[in-house]
């Protein structure tokens, strides 16, 4: 009896076809503009999603494909992150047929593996879903194109010029490859969003453990990156780096591998827990905001293409509950959202027909279907939901904004006043009042002498929806637990997503105190260091201190009020700062 469906079945199948190729609104590249990621000239925000690496795609049948890619979409996706590599050494039918890889040997490619990519393309089309793809995985295809050119370490593919050849024939089939469903051929799909040339490559190793050479790694990402330029000049390079080690710190390695031309787009991966089973918001933060800055002072878009927090039982990418594993997603979601990130992918979109929700992939993705991650499905809807309210905004690139003066920055013990003049644009020689909302960044630096914002340190955002609106007032500003030097601000209209040139320097005042000039304030406090102990005699006033090093390292900080006395251990110059009921005080002792 099953031959009287056949004909039904072909019907559906050209049916659903028609639909791709007919009906369709056109669809543009994913381009690059004014530093942000642009749909026909309107700003376009990633929300997503990667697919999980021991469960890729090409392993599975079209409908369970399908599936994936309709519930990424039920759940507001408008990408996903897919490897399409997989290399083996074997030829036997077994090992290709469980593992679909798509070359067994150079130039030998395993068709079904590729048909499942086709399918692929062919869902993201149907579900308006874009793909990026990465090409080689820093770990296991390393090892299979060194097995293929006959050397003992892995760590040598990236300088083997037998091995980039051989990635190179595999890079030119797929991108020059016709599509078996759609017949459009890969790289005049709108659909990819970008290509990346491999994941992680930047954490690559040797055979022993040690890590290959950064410049080798670098030239190998620039140069296939020019390759793929080179046959596919319709679509986006990113870097697919893991980056988010080295954004720990300063972030420069990471900065230079991005600095090249052939990278279109900064990409970084975010596991807050890895390893570090104590990390706190509070010391991720500065990770994503280094990213941000570093790309835009390149001019770039910046997005995270990997994140996650497990909340499996036993996973080095953290170890905690559904409950806990929620709060991380919605912090992720606020700084999709409130920032300049241009995308976030979170790791990863469990299989649809595993409905554990330890899955795969470490534990730290979300499962389509299951009860458990009902909440988690939620978060990510609603961040989808307000980056679709940021998306489709005009680029305006002749449109700056003014610089705008006279901003003050007053303290008065833990409150901290911001005031501002009402902020304008600059279009074309003519002054418009501007719109509402507007984002606001609140920077400094203790330098003493100015410097680029990139290098400022990070102090607030906030939106205000009143334009009228020039102050607010904030209890709990830290500044990283350094007494700021000078303050700068600057704006922009969430909908234009052109920041203004920088505000004035501002140096911090203080409220004069009733009857007493504000250079006499200092008379009101007695601070004295004396064998290693420090006395503070405030009257009966609640002060704040925080003591730091030279070099503006915090050592202690403590709330006070009345005599008190403290020791210090520290030896050398120190910096005690006290926020006081009248103003910031500043003092200068040497503990030897």
């Amino acid at each position: 009896m099953k031959h009287k469906h056949f004909p039904i079945i072909i019907l559906a199948v050209l049916l659903s076809f028609s639909q791709v190729h007919g009906e369709e609104n056109e669809v543009n590249f994913i381009e690059v503009s004014c530093n942000r990621l642009s749909d026909g000239g309107n700003t376009f925000y990633i929300n997503g999603a990667n697919c999980t690496y021991d469960g890729r795609l090409n392993r599975w049948d079209n409908s369970l494909i399908e599936e994936w890619f309709r519930l990424a979409a039920e759940n507001g996706m408008n990408c996903v992150r897919i490897f399409a590599c997989g290399e083996s050494t074997s030829k036997n039918d077994t090992i290709k047929e469980n593992g679909r890889v798509y070359q067994t040997g150079p130039g030998e490619w395993y068709e079904p593996a590729f048909k499942s990519t086709d399918y692929a393309l062919y869902c993201a089309r149907k579900y308006n879903v874009r793909i990026v793809f990465s090409l080689l995985t820093h770990t296991q295809s390393s090892q299979r194109y060194s097995t293929w050119a006959g050397l003992n370490d892995e760590g040598d593919f990236w300088n083997n010029e037998t091995c980039k050849t051989y990635y190179k024939n595999y890079v030119r089939y797929l991108i020059n490859r016709v599509n078996t469903y759609t017949g459009i051929a890969y790289k005049d799909d709108p659909y990819i969003l970008a290509w990346e040339p491999g994941n992680e490559i930047d954490i690559s190793t040797k055979k022993n453990g040690s890590a290959v050479d950064r410049t080798i790694l670098d030239n190998w990402i620039w140069e296939m990156a020019g390759y793929i330029k080179s046959i596919d000049p319709n679509h986006l390079i990113c870097s697919g780096t893991q980056g988010g080690y080295e954004l720990r710190t300063n972030g420069e390695k990471w900065r230079k591998t991005h600095s090249d031309d052939r990278i279109d787009i900064c990409s970084f991966h975010n596991y807050p827990l890895e390893s570090q089973p104590n990390q706190t918001r509070d010391i991720t933060e500065p990770v994503i905001l280094r990213a941000i800055s570093i790309a835009k002072s390149l001019g770039k878009p910046v997005f995270m293409g990997e994140y996650g927090i497990s909340d499996k039982k036993s996973s080095s990418l953290g170890n905690c509950s559904t409950e806990e594993k929620e709060v991380w997603y919605r912090w992720f979601g606020e700084y999709a959202t409130k920032f300049d990130l241009d995308g976030q992918m979170f790791w990863c979109w469990y299989r649809p027909d595993r409905p554990d929700i330890q899955g795969n992939g470490g534990g730290s993705g979300i499962n389509p279907v299951a009860s458990e991650h009902q909440e988690l499905r939620n978060i990510i809807k609603n961040v989808s939901e307000n980056l679709a309210a940021k998306s489709g905004a005009p680029i305006f690139s002749n449109i700056i904004p003014k610089e705008f003066s006279n901003f003050k920055v007053t303290t008065n013990g833990n409150n901290t006043k911001i005031q501002w003049e009402t902020p304008t644009y600059n279009t074309g020689g003519s002054v418009s009042q501007q719109r509402a909302p507007l984002q606001f960044e609140l920077r400094y630096d203790n330098t003493g002498e100015s410097c680029t914002w990139g290098e400022m340190r990070y102090i607030k955002y906030f939106t205000i929806d009143d334009v009228s609106k020039t102050e607010i007032t904030f209890n709990d500003i830290e500044s990283d637990g350094v007494t700021p030097n000078h303050y700068y601000l600057r704006f922009r209209d969430n909908r234009e997503n052109v920041w203004s040139s920088l505000s004035n320097r501002v140096i911090c005042t203080s409220p004069q105190y009733t009857g007493i000039e504000s250079t006499n304030i200092k008379e009101l406090y007695q601070v004295n260091l004396h064998n290693s102990t420090l006395s503070i005699n405030a009257g009966k006033k609640n002060i704040r201190c925080t003591i730091f090093s030279i070099t503006g390292q915090p050592i202690m900080k403590f709330q006070t009020s009345g005599c008190s006395s403290y020791p210090i251990s520290y030896q050398g110059v120190l910096l005690v700062v006290l926020d006081t009921p009248d103003g910031r005080l500043t003092y200068k002792f040497t503990n030897p």
